[in-house]
């Protein structure tokens, strides 16, 4: 047996951090579920973190659940995504043919292969991945998973609070230690190694072009000879059905020399060994240097988009949550706006009210002052002869002291005016025993007739037309007193009185 040492993986410690550039700049936590064994491994931005391995076998999905929940607080892993590395007794892998060239129903074909050939009757969540050609046959592998083992996986991974990234079977991680045994790229090779309770095994080319996969619910720990017989079955499929020959096989793990004795014993291949797979976080280290979007990944598009519409979700409520509240604050402010509006409403009215009450006082004052302006307009408007008044001032002051004016009258006629003036004595003067009314009444009339009014007295006491010189006065006067004296006695009282009519030219 030909004895091949190599270095594939550079394992971390168990409590300990290493960093290499082989990792992604990611933070995730590596679950690998193995056949009944669990281990996690916490990648930090690209820094390998603590791990945790559970003592217990974690084989149902309570079970599942649990062991997450203790390795995401033992490992303190604070981040979100979650990615497994899965080798399960329903995981089924089987090769089948393609239709070459590009067909755009190659995915209802492969449905149709995965209906025809699962081994389960319960629907199924499945990858595909293309194999190299060989007898210019293209073909695929079809990774196949029960809905139900994907669903409680999704289960496990949610309530312990995280996102599921990607389930990616376990014969992919054999095909990276194909890639870094560094075997050439146009040679098949076998590669096998113990997967917790079962064993893994791989067809593919240096190059990691891979042509067949699957994996046994049987540990070579238990029966080196039983998966040997596996192991020279697969080699057998691969030569007759595909054409490939095999011209060494890798075995990966403790216990690889007596599988391999056994392996070289019944098919005559060459049997190298590669350590590093006894390494405790062997399995989780591969997983984390795939990343977070490895292209064989068994979870299902909806649960892919789950943390894209979670996001969305959560920004569609706080967007609905701040509408709301925007809408409660608006409505809040329009009721308070309306409450505002309405007290200025009711303030305007009472504004009205009193601006009505004051428009009619002002329209009383304004009647009254029109009344009045009226009346000024009708006594004193424009075009009143002013003589009127002229001779009224002059006669206030030539009317002697003791006699009293009581009627002034001033009517206009053609070239003229008619004067009448009538009056009695003081009283004063009666009471004193003093004062001739006739004395008196003929000194008003002689500065009535000398004054710039020239007032004519005509012998009957009435106005005559014509001009009159400012000497005939004294002739007008001289008669008046003649008719005065001829008054008789009866008459004494009245002549208290007196009576002027004359006329202004």
């Amino acid at each position: 047996m030909l004895q091949l040492r190599s270095q594939p993986n550079r394992p971390g410690g168990s409590g300990g951090e290493s960093a290499s550039a082989d990792f992604p700049a990611v933070t995730a936590l590596g679950v690998a579920w193995l056949n009944g064994r669990f281990s996690a491994l916490v990648l930090d931005k690209g820094v390998v973190r603590r791990g945790w391995t559970s003592t217990a076998p974690v084989e149902t999905k309570s079970d599942f659940a649990k062991a997450l929940k203790e390795a995401r607080r033992e490992t303190a892993y604070e981040g979100s995504s979650v990615t497994v590395l899965l080798a399960h007794p329903r995981l089924a892998q089987h090769w089948v043919e393609v239709p070459s060239g590009r067909n755009p129903q190659l995915a209802k074909y492969l449905q149709r292969q995965v209906e025809q050939h699962k081994p389960f009757p319960q629907p199924a969540v499945w990858a595909t991945q293309p194999t190299a050609s060989h007898r210019n046959t293209p073909g695929a592998i079809l990774n196949m998973l029960p809905r139900q083992v994907h669903d409680e996986i999704v289960s496990g991974v949610t309530s312990a609070g995280l996102n599921l990234a990607q389930i990616v079977p376990v014969t992919e991680v054999l095909r990276s230690q194909l890639v870094a045994l560094g075997q050439a790229g146009t040679e098949t090779f076998l590669v096998a190694a113990p997967a917790g309770d079962g064993t893994a095994i791989i067809l593919a080319r240096g190059d990691g072009s891979i042509q067949l996969a699957r994996t046994l619910n049987e540990p070579w720990t238990r029966s080196a000879d039983r998966v040997a017989t596996e192991i020279s079955r697969t080699l057998l499929f691969a030569q007759q059905q595909q054409g490939v020959p095999v011209s060494l096989a890798w075995l990966i793990g403790a216990g690889a020399e007596t599988v391999g004795g056994a392996v070289e014993s019944q098919t005559g291949v060459r049997v190298g060994l590669a350590d590093g797979g006894d390494a405790e976080f062997f399995w989780n280290l591969s997983l984390l240097r795939f990343g977070l979007n490895h292209p064989v990944n068994l979870v299902s598009r909806e649960v892919q988009e789950a943390p894209a519409r979670r996001l969305l979700l959560r920004l569609t409520a706080t967007t609905g949550v701040v509408a709301v509240v925007a809408a409660g604050v608006f409505a809040v402010w329009v009721h308070l706006l309306v409450a505002r509006e309405q007290g200025n409403i009711r303030k305007l009215k009472q504004d009205v009210a009193d601006l009505q009450e004051k428009h009619k006082s002002l329209q009383d004052v304004f009647r009254g002052i029109d009344r009045r302006e009226r009346f000024v307009a009708e006594v004193g408007g424009e075009g009143v002869d002013p003589m009127p008044m002229w001779f009224l001032g002059y006669l206030s002051d030539v009317v002697p002291n003791d006699l009293m004016v009581t009627n002034v009258v001033v009517g206009t006629r053609t070239n003229g005016w008619d004067v009448k003036v009538a009056g009695v004595l003081q009283p004063a003067a009666i009471a004193d025993g003093r004062g001739d009314t006739q004395a008196l009444t003929e000194q008003l009339a002689t500065s009535l007739g000398q004054g710039p009014f020239a007032v004519y007295f005509d012998q009957a006491g009435q106005a005559v037309a014509g001009s009159t010189a400012r000497g005939d006065a004294t002739t007008a006067y001289s008669l008046f007193v003649d008719r005065m004296r001829g008054a008789g006695l009866a008459q004494a009282a009245a002549a208290r009185q007196f009576h002027l009519e004359g006329t202004i030219q």
